[in-house]
């Protein structure tokens, strides 16, 4: 009867959500990563750049695990 049908449409509407919100979840995880790698790459340039430029600090920073 209607009934059912009501209650099937109400299951696929939540089903639905709920792979949406794991989509979601699932992007704004893979953009954490990449913000994250983005971030490690500039600090990487960025300590690069201050090892060339002062090359006598190099061995300090290098001890700090850069």
């Amino acid at each position: 009867g209607k009934r059912v049908k009501m209650e099937k449409e109400k299951e696929k509407a939540e089903t639905k959500v709920e792979e949406d919100s794991a989509v979601v979840k699932a992007r704004s995880e893979k953009e954490k990563k990449a913000r994250e790698e983005r971030e490690k790459a500039r600090r990487a340039r960025a300590i690069q750049r201050l090892i060339s430029s002062r090359p006598e600090e190099a061995g300090k920073y290098a001890a700090l695990g850069f």
